[in-house]
C-alpha cells in the first residue's frame, strides 16, 4: 500500500515532477517506423504531458520538434513536409530535420537572416531501431543508447506492436508484473491458443507459485516457483529493468517478450510489446496479432472504456469463457488497467502474499526518485549494464538456484516443461 503522496510522486509524470525527470532520463520508444513516410505526412506524439511532432525527412531523417510553431503556435502536424523540413502553413516559417529555423518568409529580408539564427525551435535526439523510432527527452549530453537483445536484431526476426490505453502507466506496468493473475485473468486464451509460446503457460493454470525477488543493478529479477513431486521446479524467470521494461519468462527456443511502459501524460500510456528470435526468422503465428479492432500502431484503438464495458461479451462467459473480453492476453491486461479508473488510490488496497513483486517495484522505483533528487542516482546506466545480455526464461529442472539461470546458457538439466503428474 502506498501513501496518497508517494502514489502522486509515481504516477506524475509532466514537466517538472520528479517521475517526469526520471523519464526524461531514459530513451523512450515513440512510434513505429512504418507509421513515417519520407516527405509525408508529420505524427502527432504526445509523452510525459507534453506534444510532440515527428516526420521523416525527404533523405530519411527523422525530426522530433515540439508540435507548436514557434512562431504562434499553430499545429506542425498540419505543415508541409519536403526539403529536409517541415513548413508550417500559417506564415510558412520552416523549420529544418535538426530542429533549426531555416525561413520566416514573414519577417522583412534584410533583417530576416539575423532573425532566424535567434528564434529558438526544442528539437530531440532520436534513433531507429527494433523497427521503433526511440527519443531522448532529458536535455544536456545524451546518453548512451541502450543495446536491448531485441535492438540490434534484423527486421524479419523482431516485430514491434504499439498500443495507447487509457490508464496512468503505473497500472499498465502492474499488471505485467502481477505473475499471480495469469491463471485466472487469462485462462480461456491460454487454453484456446494456438501460439507456441503460450504452451508452458498452461503450467500456471491450478499451480499458485512461490514468489521470490532479488535486486539486481538495473532493477529486480522475479522468480514464481512451481514444485512438484518429482522433486523438479517450474520456475518463471522475469527480468525487470527499471522504470519502464518488463522482458516476459518464455521456455528456452520460444519467441522472446518484452514489454514496456511510456506515460503519454499522468492519464494515458503506451504499451510496447516486442516480439524477437535471437538466432532466427518470426514466424506466422509466433506473435499475438492485433486485437479487434485496432492495428499494430495502436492495438487497443476501438476497445472502448465503461460506456460499452470493453466489449466484454456476457453470452460468451456463459458458454466458458473467463473474461468475455475481446482479443488475447494483452487486451485484457489494458482494461484491467482501464476499469481501475485513470489514477488507482493505492492507499486502499490490501496487498497479499502474491504481490512481493508489486511492492518491491514500488519501494525501488520511490528509491531511484530520492537518489534523483539527491544526486547520487546514476544518469547514464547504459555505460555500466549490459542490456544486450537480459533476457526473461522459464523453464522446468532439478536442483538449481533459480536466481543463477542465465537465460542465454540455460541449465544442460532441464526436463519437459509439462509436468507429467
Amino acid at each position: 500500500m502506498l501513501t496518497h503522496e508517494q502514489n502522486e510522486l509515481l504516477c506524475r509524470v509532466g514537466p517538472g515532477t520528479p517521475m517526469g525527470k526520471l523519464a526524461r532520463s531514459y530513451w523512450l520508444p515513440l512510434l513505429r517506423s512504418e507509421t513515417l513516410l519520407a516527405d509525408g505526412a508529420p505524427q502527432r506524439i504526445r509523452v510525459l504531458g507534453e506534444n510532440f511532432v515527428a516526420f521523416r525527412a525527404t533523405d530519411g531523417r527523422v525530426g522530433l520538434i515540439d508540435e507548436a510553431c514557434p512562431h504562434r503556435g499553430v499545429s506542425m502536424a498540419l505543415a508541409r513536409n519536403g526539403d529536409c523540413a517541415l513548413t508550417c502553413l500559417y506564415h510558412g516559417w520552416k523549420v529544418g530535420v535538426e530542429g533549426q529555423l531555416l525561413d520566416a518568409p514573414s519577417e522583412p529580408i534584410e533583417r530576416r537572416e539575423k532573425f532566424i539564427k535567434n528564434i529558438p525551435v526544442r528539437h530531440f535526439p532520436v534513433r531507429e531501431a527494433a523497427g521503433v523510432i526511440w527519443a531522448y527527452f532529458g536535455g544536456g549530453e545524451t546518453p548512451k543508447f541502450p543495446d536491448w537483445e531485441f535492438n540490434s536484431l534484423p527486421a524479419n526476426q523482431v516485430k514491434a506492436i504499439r498500443g495507447e490505453c487509457k490508464s496512468n502507466w503505473l497500472q499498465g506496468f502492474e499488471t505485467v508484473l502481477d505473475s499471480a493473475h495469469l491463471g485466472i485473468l487469462h485462462k480461456s486464451g491460454i487454453l484456446a491458443s494456438n501460439v507456441s509460446s503460450m504452451d508452458e503457460l498452461r503450467l500456471t493454470l491450478d499451480m499458485p507459485p512461490v514468489f521470490k525477488v532479488v535486486r539486481v543493478p538495473y532493477g529486480l529479477k522475479e522468480g514464481a516457483i512451481r514444485g512438484f513431486n518429482d522433486g523438479t521446479e517450474y520456475t518463471r524467470v522475469r527480468e525487470i529493468v527499471l522504470p519502464f521494461f518488463s522482458f516476459i519468462p518464455m521456455r528456452p527456443g520460444a519467441v522472446s517478450q518484452t514489454f514496456c511502459y511510456v506515460p503519454i501524460d499522468d492519464y494515458n500510456h503506451i504499451l510496447w510489446t516486442f516480439y524477437y528470435h535471437s538466432d532466427r526468422p518470426l514466424e506466422e503465428g509466433e506473435t499475438i496479432a492485433p486485437m479487434l479492432p485496432g492495428t499494430y500502431d495502436n492495438f487497443a484503438a476501438g476497445l472502448g472504456g465503461f460506456e460499452n464495458m470493453w466489449r466484454q461479451d456476457r453470452a460468451r462467459m456463459e458458454q466458458g469463457h473467463w473474461s468475455g473480453l475481446p482479443g488475447t492476453v494483452p487486451t485484457e491486461d489494458v482494461v484491467i488497467a482501464e476499469s481501475m479508473g485513470p489514477i488507482v488510490d493505492r492507499s486502499k488496497e490490501h496487498l497479499g502474499t502474491s504481490d512481493v513483486v508489486i511492492a518491491q517495484t514500488r519501494r525501488r522505483l520511490l528509491e531511484m526518485l530520492r537518489e534523483q533528487e539527491e544526486g547520487t542516482l546514476s544518469r547514464d546506466p547504459a555505460d555500466r549494464i549490459d542490456y544486450a545480455h537480459i533476457r526473461g526464461i522459464s523453464l522446468r529442472y532439478r536442483g538449481i538456484d533459480w536466481s543463477t539461470i542465465d537465460a542465454f546458457n540455460p541449465p544442460e538439466n532441464i526436463t519437459d516443461p509439462v509436468p507429467t503428474e
